[in-house]
């Protein structure tokens, strides 16, 4: 089993035999053992056994598949340690009386007001940490805290929020300001030709798709806000899952979910103007930038909040009535669109217990065959015509049985896309965990 099976619960391999990652990573799943460490961290150090805390603190935000935590004991008893969070590597030490960690983001050889500016704004945003310029004159956020003061609670959120806005900002900061040079970024995982290109043409034809529809009023937005907005925010969560995009596609998308959510008194309407002006912008971008944003990486830290499984199928009972009035409307483009937003929506929103994700990846498989078959996934469920029922079948019972559950897979329709759909969304509704 490849590193990225062990992640994502099954073997993910594309064209050339090269493994594809979907998705936004999650730290969600630890093991018995890394939950043991987490004690024993918080132990210690009640112990005032600082140095050993930290230790097993390490030992439990390791993501082990890849071991994207490193440390190691000097002699004089600090320890050096090495985090990887996507493109973005963090070093530090922690000594009896200190704790330090800090990330380059990307050197400077000229001081632009632009970009400096932008960090001393994005410095009142942040709780723990803090965006400076070093001596070599790179871009840098620092974390340091006395030990006395150093729980491994807090440990735990300032190297969060510290790691991943350092994987955030190096692409847009880089993505802006032509001057700054990329730095220390040797570790990122790259991908084929063949997949980039792939994931460029999905998006750019999804996102044209969509836009012909809300063009030819199919629907209206005025008069049909709801229906274009399943349309458009299902086109966000499924670029975002499927293509997994970095730098500024993904904070695109990210904008897109807070401008339609907040709640700022603006209508329906005028956010979703909004929205469909943003996501033109992505179809504006060239083809090299796009490829660009097309890696793979290793990371520590999960972006998304855990969920229970009940919360999963209170928000799938609430949105998938919907599809019935889009249905007997003649608005079947939209009724298919639900399904896959309630889906997306769980994926790019929360941590989801694993058979939720797993399903819904699978979900996916299904409605966005064209997709999988152009980066040549092994295992193919749907031709556009006709399903292979039994190999769905015989999937989700896998998946199933690895999590100790069951599931009704009667309740599966096959007479087309909307229909199974429609029949998926409700069958997970009806799993029960053994004791």
């Amino acid at each position: 089993m490849s590193l990225f099976s062990k992640i994502f619960g099954s073997p993910q391999q594309g064209v050339n035999g090269v493994s594809i990652s979907f998705g936004r990573y999650t730290d969600l799943y630890k093991s018995p053992e890394q939950q043991q460490a987490w004690e024993q961290a918080l132990q210690l150090f009640n112990e005032y056994d600082v140095l050993p805390s930290y230790q097993r603190f390490f030992d439990y935000i390791n993501n082990v598949s890849f071991n994207s935590v490193t440390y190691q004991t000097d002699t004089d008893g600090s320890l050096q340690f090495k985090i990887l969070q996507g493109s973005k590597k963090i070093i530090g030490y922690a000594t009896l009386n200190k704790f330090y960690a800090e990330a380059k983001i990307a050197k400077a050889d000229l001081l632009n007001v632009g970009f400096m500016r932008r960090l001393v704004e994005y410095n009142y945003t942040l709780r723990y940490t803090r965006f400076a310029i070093d001596d070599n004159s790179n871009i840098t956020i620092i974390f340091d805290t006395p030990t006395l003061d150093g729980s491994p609670y807090k440990i735990y959120y300032a190297l969060k929020e510290l790691a991943t806005n350092a994987d955030k900002q190096d692409d847009l900061l880089l993505a802006t300001f032509k001057m700054l040079q990329p730095i220390d970024d040797s570790h990122v995982i790259p991908q084929s030709e063949n997949i980039k290109a792939a994931k460029h043409q999905f998006i750019i034809q999804a996102i044209q798709t969509v836009s012909e529809q809300v063009d030819k009023g199919q629907p209206s937005i005025e008069q049909y806000a709801g229906g274009v907005a399943y349309l458009l925010l299902n086109l966000v969560y499924k670029i975002d899952y499927l293509t997994k995009p970095e730098g500024m596609v993904m904070e695109i998308l990210e904008k897109i979910h807070r401008t339609y959510f907040t709640e700022d008194g603006k209508t329906a309407v005028v956010k979703l103007n909004t929205v469909y002006k943003e996501l033109k912008k992505i179809t504006e971008r060239s083809k090299e930038d796009f490829h660009e944003e097309f890696y793979d990486t290793v990371c520590t830290f999960g972006l998304t909040t855990p969920t229970e499984h009940d919360k999963v199928i209170e928000f799938i009972a609430t949105e998938l009535p919907n599809t019935d009035w889009y249905i007997a409307n003649g608005y079947h483009n939209v009724a298919l669109a639900i399904p896959q937003y309630i889906a997306g929506f769980c994926l790019f929103s929360f941590a989801l217990p694993r058979i939720d994700k797993d399903l819904l990846h699978l979900f996916f498989e299904v409605t966005e065959w064209q997709y999988f078959q152009a980066v040549k996934h092994t295992q193919q469920y749907f031709d556009g015509v006709i399903f292979n029922r039994k190999n769905i079948i015989k999937r989700i019972n896998t998946l199933v049985k690895a999590e100790k559950c069951k599931i009704k897979t009667d309740v599966l329709l096959f007479d087309n896309l909307l229909a199974f759909a429609q029949s998926y969304l409700k069958m997970m509704s009806t799993i029960t965990f053994s004791d």
